[in-house]
């Protein structure tokens, strides 16, 4: 199979209006089966929020603002209907998030790519969809580059979302520009884009950069003298500044930033004017938010009957296959480990602050104890002062442990490529094992620091204001089937 080929994709439709969202409800409530997805604030599943979500079957694919999703409760709450996701507890929390809930028989791809081949190193949507439906899905970075200064993904979801809702056509310009979704000569799309990115970061670029720009682009007439760029800046906004004029000008342009802004804004309106873009923006960046974000929702309707057809030609024997599993088992395991997920692991944050001390305490005993053996100030983390601490070196340049003998182990070199002795955990445990009281001592230093690192001073800062901690259950998350959890490993 070559690693991508044409499949046919159905256009992607932006909804609006309440009329749309209501007959899009209606047609994907008279299917058996539908892809879901959301695009989301950020990560947190229980503070973060969904901006965009999407629908899909086979045929069509749809994406629509959050300000709908009530609309389509129904349709999500149907027992009935099949709902097709990739990491499905993520969407099903955002969606709980604005009170709707995601029921009736629920396919994950992942877990369902686990049952197929739990040895494959990849099995998200991206990586499934490019093996088993030829199709390439690109990240959102290769989707929308550069697109908001200083934001991260959620941020820009929530930009797009907010340029869609204003109905600005204005802002749909600037953020088609800033993705380089226009056409145009190379300095202007340049230019464009770092003076739409100076824009959101509060106009970062000076009036002399920008009399640069203009000037390079050759929309101001070129000036000559000392500061002459103070010409050139306020002739973009209508202002004529004789050179014996400048460096009160100058002065000016530093104390005021309302004359930065009207700067950056006059050269958007020159540089406007010669690009274009193949819709009216604001349609043109519907089309791009859907067919980005409904992309998640029509593959993974489309890997579910996939891998159907291959879980079901996997015999288990007795007349039961590997779908059979799957559909009386890991299909209602999702909703279980859902359900977990939200009610929360209950964390006495209180009580982890109790032995968080009394750890502290222990740990900084046995500092000291390993200083008064060594008779020095001694890092325990260092393991240049520990090799010093245990080792010597012999005049013929051979090292020796504490027990007389050879080193045990040796570093790998680094950078330098020079091998020294180790002081690593097997060989504290060797040493340990035949009486060296230090060894014994930093070992269980190391042991109680990092428990009152990984949980008595960590495990706080997760809970939420119920009291609770919500991990991530991995439904597919080790290769001997059992759980596995993150944010945090529980």
């Amino acid at each position: 199979m070559a690693e991508f080929g044409y499949v046919r994709l159905p256009d992607p439709v932006y909804i609006t209006t309440e009329a749309e969202a209501y007959h899009w409800r209606d047609y994907y409530s008279r299917k058996r089966a539908i892809g879901t997805d959301t695009e989301t604030t950020g990560l947190s599943r229980h503070s973060d929020y969904v901006k965009f979500f999407s629908f899909a079957d086979k045929e069509t694919r749809i994406c629509g603002p959050v300000r709908l999703l009530k609309i389509f409760a129904p349709l999500l709450e149907d027992m009935n209907i099949e709902k097709r996701l990739s990491n499905a507890k993520y969407d099903m929390h955002l969606v709980a998030n604005h009170q709707v809930l995601i029921r009736g028989p629920i396919y994950d791809t992942i877990p369902m790519d686990w049952a197929r081949d739990e040895n494959r190193q990849k099995h998200g949507l991206k990586d499934t969809a490019r093996e088993f439906l030829n199709l390439r899905m690109t990240s959102f970075r290769e989707a929308f580059p550069k697109i908001k200064r200083g934001g991260d993904e959620g941020d820009t979801v929530a930009w797009f979302h907010d340029i869609l809702e204003s109905q600005s056509k204005e802002r749909a310009a600037e953020a088609l520009i800033t993705m380089r979704r226009a056409e145009g000569s190379d300095e202007v799309i340049d230019a464009l884009q770092k003076l739409y990115l100076s824009k959101q970061a509060e106009c970062s670029l000076t009036p002399r950069q920008i009399a640069a720009m203009a000037r390079i682009l050759k929309v101001v007439t070129e000036a000559e003298g000392v500061n002459a760029w103070v010409t050139e800046a306020f002739e973009l906004i209508g202002g004529v500044i004789p050179a014996s004029e400048r460096r009160e000008a100058a002065a000016l342009c530093a104390g005021d930033p309302s004359l930065n802004a009207q700067m950056h804004q006059a050269l958007i309106n020159l540089l406007w004017g010669q690009v274009q873009v193949d819709l009216e923006p604001l349609e043109m960046l519907k089309l791009i938010v859907a067919d980005y974000a409904s992309m998640d929702a029509w593959a993974s309707f489309m890997l579910v009957d996939f891998y159907r057809e291959e879980l079901m030609a996997i015999d288990e024997g007795e007349g039961h296959t590997v779908l059979d599993r799957f559909e009386n088992s890991d299909v209602h395991f999702t909703k279980l480990l859902w359900c977990m997920e939200r009610r929360g692991v209950a964390i006495n944050a209180a009580q982890c602050g109790v032995y968080g001390k009394q750890m502290d305490k222990e740990v900084a005993a046995l500092e000291r104890k390993v200083v008064a053996q060594a008779q020095k100030d001694v890092n325990l983390n260092s393991p240049t002062q520990l090799r010093e601490m245990f080792y010597r070196q012999l005049p013929d340049s051979t090292w020796v442990d504490p027990l007389g003998d050879q080193p045990l182990r040796w570093t790998k070199g680094g950078e330098s490529g020079i091998r020294l002795p180790s002081t690593d955990g097997d060989t504290l445990e060797h040493w340990s094992e035949r009486g060296i009281t230090m060894a014994t001592d930093i070992l269980t230093h190391r042991e109680l620091d990092k428990l009152n690192g990984t949980y008595f001073q960590s495990l706080p800062t997760w809970v939420d204001g119920r009291g609770r901690i919500m991990t991530d259950l991995k439904q597919a998350g080790a290769r001997t089937g059992r759980l596995a959890s993150a944010d945090p490993n529980l």
